[in-house]
């Protein structure tokens, strides 16, 4: 196998080496903030404000890494409202980076990710069953997973949902 080892290469390496070994020690706080005050903020939602835009429209490597920073199953007793926004994420993620396929394993993370905590995916599994019946997403992989998620949790089969809470945002108004 043969690499190009062209000095412009190089430095590509090494600046998204750079940014990731960034992001990985300082938990985002590199990435631009968007901040408010802090009274207003559960620790995890100051960090989604910080991850969010990197998730969303940077690289796929670096979106990646802030995707796992980000990741809700890591952080210790978050609120209802914290894993609503989180859930909501799942689908933002999949409506604003549908068209870049050098972000499928952000896709995969996020579809699996609906699949967890039924007490507040109901929408999110709705929103999901009609991506994939309006053929939403392109990629095979993340195709595929959408559906083997749908046939765990009674999607497809015509089954409904679990409950949810009122008051969740984001992916009742979503269409695929």
């Amino acid at each position: 196998m043969k690499y190009n080892r062209s000095p412009a290469t190089a430095a590509r390496i090494l600046v998204l080496v750079s940014a990731a070994c960034g992001l990985l020690l300082t938990g985002c706080a590199s990435a631009p903030a968007q901040r408010a005050s802090s009274e207003e903020q559960t620790p995890w939602r100051a960090k989604y404000a910080r991850c969010r835009e990197m998730v969303l429209s940077g690289p796929a490597e670096m979106a990646e890494i802030a995707w796992a920073d980000l990741d809700y199953t890591g952080s210790p007793k978050l609120d209802k409202e914290d894993l609503k926004l989180w859930l909501d994420f799942q689908v933002e993620i999949l409506e604003k980076t549908q068209r870049d396929p050098t972000k499928q394993g952000v896709h995969l993370q996020a579809v699996q990710e609906i699949s967890y905590y039924p007490q507040f995916n109901a929408r999110h599994m709705a929103w999901l069953e009609k991506a994939v019946k309006a053929n939403f997403f392109s990629d095979k992989r993340v195709i595929q997973k959408a559906k083997d998620v749908l046939e765990n949790k009674g999607g497809l089969n015509g089954a409904k949902g679990t409950s949810i809470e009122p008051g969740i945002t984001g992916a009742e108004g979503a269409a695929p």
